[in-house]
Protein backbone atom coordinates (compact mmCIF):
# COMPACT_ATOMS: atom_id res chain seq x y z
CA UNK A 1 0.00 0.00 0.00
CA UNK A 2 1.13 3.50 -0.71
CA UNK A 3 2.40 5.34 2.34
CA UNK A 4 0.62 8.57 1.38
CA UNK A 5 -2.80 6.94 1.59
CA UNK A 6 -4.56 7.22 4.93
CA UNK A 7 -5.37 3.79 6.34
CA UNK A 8 -7.94 3.06 9.01
CA UNK A 9 -8.44 -0.53 10.13
CA UNK A 10 -11.45 -1.49 12.22
CA UNK A 11 -11.30 -4.92 13.86
CA UNK A 12 -14.62 -6.34 14.94
CA UNK A 13 -15.23 -9.32 17.23
CA UNK A 14 -18.43 -11.37 16.91
CA UNK A 15 -20.78 -9.43 14.64
CA UNK A 16 -24.49 -10.20 14.92
CA UNK A 17 -27.73 -8.80 13.61
CA UNK A 18 -30.71 -9.58 11.40
CA UNK A 19 -30.07 -12.21 8.72
CA UNK A 20 -26.78 -13.38 10.28
CA UNK A 21 -26.54 -17.10 9.54
CA UNK A 22 -24.19 -17.80 12.46
CA UNK A 23 -26.51 -16.26 15.02
CA UNK A 24 -29.50 -18.07 13.53
CA UNK A 25 -27.68 -21.39 13.78
CA UNK A 26 -27.03 -20.81 17.48
CA UNK A 27 -30.65 -19.70 17.88
CA UNK A 28 -31.81 -23.05 16.46
CA UNK A 29 -29.80 -24.84 19.14
CA UNK A 30 -31.20 -22.60 21.87
CA UNK A 31 -34.75 -23.14 20.63
CA UNK A 32 -34.19 -26.91 20.56
CA UNK A 33 -33.75 -26.79 24.33
CA UNK A 34 -30.18 -28.08 24.34
CA UNK A 35 -26.99 -26.03 24.07
CA UNK A 36 -23.45 -27.33 24.06
CA UNK A 37 -20.94 -25.17 25.92
CA UNK A 38 -17.43 -25.53 24.51
CA UNK A 39 -14.98 -25.97 27.33
CA UNK A 40 -17.62 -25.23 29.95
CA UNK A 41 -19.11 -21.98 28.66
CA UNK A 42 -17.13 -19.69 30.97
CA UNK A 43 -15.08 -17.92 28.28
CA UNK A 44 -15.85 -14.25 27.65
CA UNK A 45 -16.63 -12.79 24.22
CA UNK A 46 -16.98 -9.29 22.79
CA UNK A 47 -19.90 -8.57 20.47
CA UNK A 48 -20.91 -5.80 18.10
CA UNK A 49 -24.36 -5.25 16.62
CA UNK A 50 -24.26 -4.83 12.83
CA UNK A 51 -25.74 -1.31 12.98
CA UNK A 52 -22.92 -0.22 15.30
CA UNK A 53 -20.31 -1.71 12.98
CA UNK A 54 -21.91 0.06 10.01
CA UNK A 55 -21.85 3.38 11.90
CA UNK A 56 -18.18 2.90 12.83
CA UNK A 57 -17.25 2.03 9.23
CA UNK A 58 -19.10 5.11 7.96
CA UNK A 59 -17.31 7.28 10.50
CA UNK A 60 -13.92 5.81 9.55
CA UNK A 61 -14.51 6.48 5.85
CA UNK A 62 -15.79 10.02 6.36
CA UNK A 63 -13.36 11.28 9.02
CA UNK A 64 -9.82 11.80 7.71
CA UNK A 65 -8.50 12.33 11.25
CA UNK A 66 -8.88 8.66 12.21
CA UNK A 67 -5.99 6.72 10.63
CA UNK A 68 -4.88 3.77 12.71
CA UNK A 69 -5.95 0.39 14.01
CA UNK A 70 -9.05 0.25 16.21
CA UNK A 71 -11.17 -2.41 17.84
CA UNK A 72 -14.90 -1.77 17.73
CA UNK A 73 -17.34 -3.59 19.99
CA UNK A 74 -19.76 -3.07 22.81
CA UNK A 75 -17.62 -1.87 25.71
CA UNK A 76 -18.17 -4.97 27.82
CA UNK A 77 -17.79 -8.71 27.36
CA UNK A 78 -20.18 -11.57 28.05
CA UNK A 79 -19.70 -15.15 29.13
CA UNK A 80 -20.98 -17.68 26.60
CA UNK A 81 -23.65 -18.73 29.10
CA UNK A 82 -24.83 -15.11 29.39
CA UNK A 83 -25.08 -14.86 25.61
CA UNK A 84 -27.18 -18.02 25.41
CA UNK A 85 -29.51 -16.80 28.18
CA UNK A 86 -29.91 -13.38 26.51
CA UNK A 87 -30.63 -15.11 23.21
CA UNK A 88 -33.35 -17.28 24.79
CA UNK A 89 -34.85 -14.18 26.38
CA UNK A 90 -34.88 -12.32 23.04
CA UNK A 91 -36.61 -15.27 21.35
CA UNK A 92 -39.06 -15.58 24.24
CA UNK A 93 -38.24 -19.22 24.76
CA UNK A 94 -37.18 -21.28 27.72
CA UNK A 95 -33.41 -21.22 28.35
CA UNK A 96 -31.85 -24.44 27.07
CA UNK A 97 -30.19 -27.14 29.09
CA UNK A 98 -26.50 -26.24 28.82
CA UNK A 99 -24.05 -29.12 28.62
CA UNK A 100 -20.30 -28.58 28.91
CA UNK A 101 -18.27 -30.31 26.21
CA UNK A 102 -14.52 -30.93 26.67
CA UNK A 103 -12.04 -30.28 23.86
CA UNK A 104 -11.55 -33.81 22.51
CA UNK A 105 -15.22 -34.69 21.96
CA UNK A 106 -15.81 -31.24 20.45
CA UNK A 107 -12.92 -31.68 18.01
CA UNK A 108 -14.15 -35.16 17.04
CA UNK A 109 -17.66 -33.77 16.49
CA UNK A 110 -16.23 -31.08 14.19
CA UNK A 111 -14.34 -33.70 12.18
CA UNK A 112 -17.37 -36.01 11.89
CA UNK A 113 -19.64 -33.12 10.92
CA UNK A 114 -17.23 -32.11 8.15
CA UNK A 115 -16.97 -35.66 6.78
CA UNK A 116 -20.72 -36.27 6.99
CA UNK A 117 -21.49 -33.03 5.17
CA UNK A 118 -18.91 -33.87 2.48
CA UNK A 119 -20.56 -37.26 1.90
CA UNK A 120 -23.92 -35.54 1.50
CA UNK A 121 -22.48 -32.81 -0.72
CA UNK A 122 -23.42 -30.12 1.79
CA UNK A 123 -21.61 -27.49 3.82
CA UNK A 124 -20.89 -28.48 7.40
CA UNK A 125 -22.67 -26.30 9.94
CA UNK A 126 -20.02 -27.26 12.48
CA UNK A 127 -16.44 -28.13 11.56
CA UNK A 128 -12.92 -28.45 12.98
CA UNK A 129 -12.25 -24.72 12.57
CA UNK A 130 -15.39 -23.86 14.54
CA UNK A 131 -14.35 -26.35 17.21
CA UNK A 132 -10.90 -24.74 17.48
CA UNK A 133 -12.41 -21.24 17.60
CA UNK A 134 -14.87 -22.20 20.31
CA UNK A 135 -12.08 -23.67 22.45
CA UNK A 136 -9.70 -20.74 22.03
CA UNK A 137 -10.69 -19.15 25.31
CA UNK A 138 -11.62 -15.51 25.69
CA UNK A 139 -12.33 -13.53 22.51
CA UNK A 140 -12.46 -10.01 23.87
CA UNK A 141 -11.32 -6.58 22.80
CA UNK A 142 -11.51 -3.01 24.06
CA UNK A 143 -13.06 -0.23 21.99
CA UNK A 144 -11.52 2.45 24.27
CA UNK A 145 -9.06 3.72 21.63
CA UNK A 146 -11.86 4.06 19.04
CA UNK A 147 -14.20 5.70 21.54
CA UNK A 148 -11.53 8.29 22.40
CA UNK A 149 -10.47 8.99 18.80
CA UNK A 150 -13.94 9.00 17.25
CA UNK A 151 -15.88 10.32 20.22
CA UNK A 152 -18.17 7.33 19.85
CA UNK A 153 -19.36 5.27 22.80
CA UNK A 154 -23.01 4.62 22.06
CA UNK A 155 -22.95 0.86 21.59
CA UNK A 156 -26.08 -1.26 21.33
CA UNK A 157 -26.23 -3.50 24.42
CA UNK A 158 -26.36 -7.21 23.60
CA UNK A 159 -29.84 -7.56 25.10
CA UNK A 160 -31.26 -4.83 22.84
CA UNK A 161 -29.38 -6.01 19.74
CA UNK A 162 -30.59 -9.59 20.18
CA UNK A 163 -34.15 -8.33 20.70
CA UNK A 164 -33.88 -6.41 17.42
CA UNK A 165 -32.46 -9.48 15.70
CA UNK A 166 -34.78 -12.15 17.06
CA UNK A 167 -37.67 -10.44 18.83
CA UNK A 168 -40.21 -10.47 16.04
CA UNK A 169 -38.80 -13.36 14.01
CA UNK A 170 -38.96 -16.23 16.48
Amino acid sequence: LRSDIRKTVLRAPIVYGPHDSGAYLIAKWVKSGLMLNPGGGAAHFSFIFIDDLSAALHRAVCDASLPGLYYVSENRSYQWRQYVLELAKAMRCKPPLMISVPALPLSIAGFLSEKGAALLGKTALFNRDKARESLAGHWICSPAKWEKAAGFASWTPLERGLAATFGSNH
